[in-house]
């Protein structure tokens, strides 16, 4: 005689509490990392390769905001993908694959800066 057993309690999945960071400890772990992280609301969540496609497309905007730029009143500074940019109001720290600041936003420590901090 074969009797069979019918699971008639649902599956239980445990889900293991979400890790928050604070933006000091994700620079901490940013700066020992081989791999790029973007901190988004306290975690810290890496980021994919780029292939060559992307770069060449990120490339080609930066040197298109060079050459827009050049001429304007104010001097302007472009970084590619390898600065950190922070957004308090968001909690939210990225690479972006281009952008261009005015002189004006920068301050007298900007070279001992980890990254970029935008307010709006």
């Amino acid at each position: 005689m074969i009797t069979e057993t019918i699971d008639f309690l649902p599956k239980l999945f445990i889900k293991k509490p979400i890790r928050r960071y604070t933006l000091t400890e994700y620079l901490q772990k940013e700066a020992r990392s081989a791999e790029k992280h973007e901190f988004i609301n306290g975690q810290i969540i890496k980021m994919p390769f780029a292939r060559g496609p992307h770069n060449l497309i990120a490339a080609s905007i930066s040197a298109q905001i060079i050459f827009e730029t050049e001429n304007l009143d104010k001097n302007y500074f472009v970084f590619g993908s390898d600065q950190k940019i922070y957004f308090p109001s968001l909690d939210e720290g990225v690479y972006a694959d281009s952008l261009a600041v005015c002189e004006m936003c920068f301050s007298a420590k900007f070279n001992d800066m980890p990254l970029l901090y935008f307010f709006f």
